[in-house]
């Protein structure tokens, strides 16, 4: 592999380079490659992993395929073991308006969440339950990184993901007849009182701040999720997960197997 190649990974894999980022892992990427959002770059093998899968690797085309030293996929890899297959890909940018909406509209906006594990499992949930394509405001932790992708476990890459600021998502909320909710440790309507049968816009906000106070402002109804017991809140993807069932459950869109 060139040098130049190299550099460039290096400097996707330190998401210097917009949109772009490295997937590692053979399901990972298997799971990447069927989805229309993704454009594939690179795909970087060792030989030790290039008999295993040598009938997908093969069908990529070989203008794309790059064979590197165990040394050279350590510098790429994300863990301690490299699996010995990372993929370099694009992420097709979406925009509001081309968000193809299927049933009643549904968005999940992400306003400031800090945790990877918590930003991915909010991911899989989100597109497991319906939701029609999240949006990603400032200061919420890199959506792309390899910790989301992996706590995603691939869900990452079926979602439209939209970058906005707070004007531009409050606006489009407003002129679309979106409801925008929030969810509140008390004093709000509980999750199972209220009717989801509407276009919404679920925010949750970050760990410790909570929602910011243009997306606070902004809205038009507060859940609490009744809880017992001395915790005084939920993790913010646990809340997530049982707002987005319970819309779901409403909306009858739960089916068990596929």
């Amino acid at each position: 592999m060139k040098n130049s190649l190299l550099k460039n990974l290096t400097k996707i894999k330190a998401r210097k380079i917009e949109n772009s980022f490295l997937i590692e892992g053979f399901s990972l990427i298997e799971t990447a490659l069927k989805s229309k959002r993704l454009l594939l770059n690179h795909l970087i093998v060792t030989n030790r992993i290039f008999s295993k899968y040598q009938g997908f690797i093969n069908g990529i085309g070989n203008e794309k395929i790059f064979f590197v030293t165990e040394e050279n996929i350590k510098k790429l890899s994300f863990t301690k073991t490299p699996q010995g297959i990372i993929a370099s890909v694009t992420y097709n940018s979406s925009t509001l308006d081309s968000i193809d909406f299927k049933t009643i509209p549904l968005l999940l906006i992400i306003d400031g969440i800090s945790d990877p594990g918590n930003l991915g499992s909010l991911i899989r949930t989100a597109e497991v339950f319906g939701v029609d394509a999240l949006i990603i405001l400032p200061d919420s932790c890199d959506v792309f990184s390899d910790k989301v992708i992996r706590a995603s476990a691939g869900s990452l890459f079926h979602l439209p993901i939209i970058f906005c600021g707070y004007d531009e998502i409050i606006k489009y909320l407003n002129t679309k007849g979106f409801y925008n909710i929030i969810t509140v440790p008390s004093d709000g309507c509980e999750i199972w009182r209220f009717n989801f049968n509407s276009p919404l816009a679920i925010t949750l906000g970050n760990e410790s701040r909570g929602i910011s106070k243009p997306m606070m402002n902004s809205s038009v109804y507060r859940l609490t999720i009744p809880i017992k017991g001395n915790a005084d809140s939920l993790n913010v993807a646990v809340a997530g997960s049982i707002i987005l069932y319970e819309i779901a459950k409403q909306r009858n869109l739960l089916k068990c197997g596929k």
